[in-house]
């Protein structure tokens, strides 16, 4: 008999997986979760994450042409830190990329 999980449980796995360091195959057989099944609730979980604004529109202060020490982490937990001095509109350039 396969266990349920309802849509709270399912995003609250999908965020123990992104902490946990593992492929999503490697968690799904550490956790007895269908590998098929796993991606989609990880589809579910991005979605519902597209829907929310992640970044915060920042104004460049004209006097100051360049930053240091700086970090920015994302709602998936990925960390970006510039620790050397950048001038702000390379920084800005940078962030339309990623």
């Amino acid at each position: 008999m396969q266990k349920r999980y309802n849509l709270k449980q399912r995003l609250l796995k999908v965020e123990q997986w992104l902490n946990s360091g593992l492929s999503q195959v490697q968690w799904c057989k550490k956790n007895n979760v269908n590998t098929n099944t796993f991606r989609h609730w990880v589809d579910k979980y991005n979605q519902q994450n597209l829907n929310s604004p992640e970044f915060i529109p920042i104004k460049q202060a004209e006097q100051q042409q360049y930053l240091s020490n700086i970090e920015i982490q994302y709602s998936n937990g990925t960390i970006l830190r510039v620790l050397s001095e950048i001038q702000t509109d390379k920084l800005c350039e940078l962030l339309t990329i990623i």
